[in-house]
């Protein structure tokens, strides 16, 4: 694996998701870089669950609702995997 890190500014204009997906992924293969999805990995979504077990930690009293943030779906993922069962969808 590759330690190196770029920053690309691209501007994105009539593009899908996919397609910029796409480019990310032929971007970090051209100049051999490791890509790390920004929301759809498992290993992302395991690191956001850590921000849902430090609220669990830190409450004594039951938690009735976790409010959250949803773009990608990474950090709401992860808090809804570490808080397990308690969550009623």
């Amino acid at each position: 694996m590759s330690t190196k890190t770029a920053y690309v500014p691209y501007k994105v204009k009539d593009i899908s998701l996919a397609e910029w997906g796409r480019k990310e992924i032929e971007l970090a293969e051209a100049e051999k870089l490791t890509f790390l999805h920004p929301y759809d990995d498992l290993d992302v979504i395991a690191g956001q669950g850590t921000i849902g077990k430090e609220i669990l930690d830190q409450f004594n009293k039951p938690i009735h609702a976790i409010f959250c943030c949803v773009g990608g779906g990474g950090l709401v993922s992860g808090v809804i995997a570490a808080a397990g069962g308690m969550a009623e969808l």
